[in-house]
């Protein structure tokens, strides 16, 4: 993610130690820890202030900036662990995630949330969540983070934290066409295998596994170009 210049980075527990080698190389190559704003995922809300302890030993950092918990039955159990977490002082800000995917209407009910959860992060793309769900969530005077994102504007409530344009090969070192092209499929495969498989397209007609397929297009032009006229 830093390599691509992407400074906001999502991790979990078993995610935390890769983290913190991570950071170790980005600091060696100038790269501050100001710069990259850290977000941890707990899978469960119990014990949440020990588990943040936790995360933050294995990832080798004094602060995680973001830490998003999930909103399960309990809403009172939610709050004491909020509560908790923010007595910690273990993160800057405490948001809460969904699994599934979020209606605006539903956002709009989230003001008894504890004042210290300042964050909603939900499912948010093209075929998932509420198109009025940033506004929402803004409304209620929360950040909102969209979770699976694809690359598509929503108006002015949503604004992209991070810049993924892939850098540009260095002068004079060409990037060779079949290990482009391997590459890009690797990538693809990765979204039909992590994203795809949650997404729900319109209609029938539509499948989202489908819409990355520019590997396999530019492998048959390559096979055109080469044969005789």
């Amino acid at each position: 993610a830093l390599a691509a210049k992407r400074n906001v980075i999502a991790f979990d527990e078993q995610r935390a130690t890769a983290i913190g080698d991570a950071l170790g190389d980005a600091l060696k190559q100038g790269i501050a820890r100001e710069a990259i704003v850290l977000i941890a995922i707990l899978s469960e809300e119990n014990d949440a202030a020990s588990n943040v302890a936790r995360l933050r030993e294995h990832a080798r950092v004094e602060t995680i900036d973001v830490v998003l918990l999930p909103l399960g039955e309990g809403r009172e159990s939610f709050a004491r662990a909020a509560s908790e977490l923010a007595e910690s002082k273990l993160t800057a800000r405490i948001g809460v995630y969904f699994e599934a995917p979020l209606g605006a209407s539903e956002a709009a009910a989230l003001t008894a949330l504890p004042a210290s959860v300042d964050i909603v992060a939900a499912p948010f793309n093209v075929y998932e969540g509420d198109r009025g769900l940033p506004k929402a969530v803004a409304d209620g005077g929360r950040a909102f983070i969209a979770l699976r994102p694809l690359e598509i504007a929503f108006g002015a409530h949503v604004a992209h934290l991070i810049d993924a344009s892939p850098p540009p090969p260095e002068q004079g070192k060409p990037v060779a066409f079949i290990a482009a092209l391997a590459e890009l499929g690797r990538l693809e495969q990765e979204y039909r295998s992590t994203i795809a498989v949650h997404l729900r397209g319109a209609d029938d007609e539509m499948d989202p596994k489908e819409l990355l397929r520019w590997s396999d297009e530019l492998a048959k032009a390559e096979r055109m170009l080469d044969e005789p006229l």
